[in-house]
């Protein structure tokens, strides 16, 4: 579906990107200096939130965590997570991390097959094929930002299919079943496509491993069996680890 209240140049009348476009004028993120008073707004039980942060930690980029379910007074985009760098809104994490590789990823070349599949059928599928136990025990583990207070979460039983709907509704799309994938089988193509490196991209992890470690971080951070154990019948438990001591999952769910 085309998006509405676009200025000439595509952009959004209040200046920021439609998803899957491009900002206009460019980002031209270069480096550090260029990441001022970076904002993200979202919770981090979304796996696109977390794969955000996850991107920001690895690549050192200070920024400030602002939980909600989108940010306050952005009157077009409602998904998340949504960025703000330098009092400019940056929507769509795929623009984002995408951007932040640019930047901040040396040598390594940005892979669009793998981050489109991770994005676009790997993280899809592990938000619509959670049931809810999952999805409760998502929510409800410590720093996930979700909206509602420590002593009122036995609540999320009580509103269980609108908390799940909204969640589901962040990622609606009129091809969503077409794009769903059967995790298990996801992982081993992952595993063969990495092969016997240590990491997809070789001897250092690179944006591939980032974004999928992102998605996946957030449910292992849960000990959530919905996702630990397509990791390990596929043989990734080896690279889930090495990631896990490159980047704690402490660092990306800290108390914000």
């Amino acid at each position: 579906m085309a998006a509405k209240n676009l200025r000439p140049d595509g952009m959004y009348e209040d200046g920021s990107n439609p998803e899957s476009v491009e900002p206009v004028p460019a980002l031209e993120w270069r480096s550090l200096d260029d990441m001022k008073d970076v904002v993200v707004h979202g919770i981090r039980a979304s796996p696109a939130v977390s794969k955000l942060v996850t991107f920001l930690c690895f690549y050192n980029v200070p920024f400030k965590l602002k939980p909600g379910l989108n940010k306050k007074g952005s009157k077009y985009y409602k998904k998340m997570p949504v960025m703000d760098v330098a009092g400019r809104q940056v929507n769509d994490t795929f623009i984002q991390i995408k951007n932040l590789t640019k930047a901040f990823g040396g040598s390594c070349d940005w892979n669009d097959e793998w981050q489109t599949r991770i994005t676009y059928e790997y993280q899809l599928s592990t938000v619509y094929l959670m049931d809810f136990a999952e999805f409760h025990q998502m929510v409800t583990t410590p720093n996930s930002d979700f909206p509602l207070p420590s002593c009122c979460l036995c609540l999320v039983k009580q509103i269980r299919p609108g908390a799940l709907k909204k969640m589901r509704a962040l990622f609606d799309d009129p091809n969503t079943i077409e794009k769903l994938v059967d995790l298990t089988e996801f992982c081993k193509e992952f595993a063969a496509a990495m092969g016997s490196k240590p990491y997809f991209h070789g001897d250092e992890p690179g944006n591939v491993d980032i974004s999928f470690y992102g998605v996946n971080a957030r449910y292992v951070f849960s000990k959530s069996d919905f996702i630990l154990n397509p990791l390990d019948v596929a043989g990734l438990m080896p690279w889930l680890e090495r990631m896990m001591q490159c980047m704690p999952l402490d660092n990306i769910f800290f108390k914000a």
